[in-house]
């Protein structure tokens, strides 16, 4: 696994921790919509850069978010055992939120 793999696996975690949290605790979720710096700043124990800007939106059930990453982060290669399971166009991918779910 690269440092970038490691890294975005990390937040991923991270980030579906935070959301579980918010599932749970109804104090918590307030807190992530109202001040989302300060709790990200708290759980990690640091403090972010001044330029580091911190969204939560919480999604409707007609909505649907996707969110890109930067360029230069979504640049890296597949390995070919990533490939493998998708190789010769089958695979399952699986989207799916309150009204949405797609199997393809």
């Amino acid at each position: 696994m690269t440092d970038v793999d490691q890294a975005l696996t990390s937040r991923k975690e991270f980030e579906a921790n935070l959301v579980s949290r918010a599932l749970k605790d109804d104090t918590f979720r307030q807190q992530l919509l109202d001040d989302p710096r300060n709790v990200l700043q708290q759980e990690l124990g640091a403090t972010l850069p001044a330029d580091v800007e911190v969204k939560v939106v919480e999604e409707a059930p007609n909505t649907v978010y996707l969110v890109l990453p930067p360029k230069e982060a979504g640049s890296t290669e597949l390995s070919d055992a990533d490939l493998e399971p998708v190789a010769g166009g089958t695979g399952v991918l699986t989207l799916s939120c309150s009204f949405f779910s797609c199997t393809c």
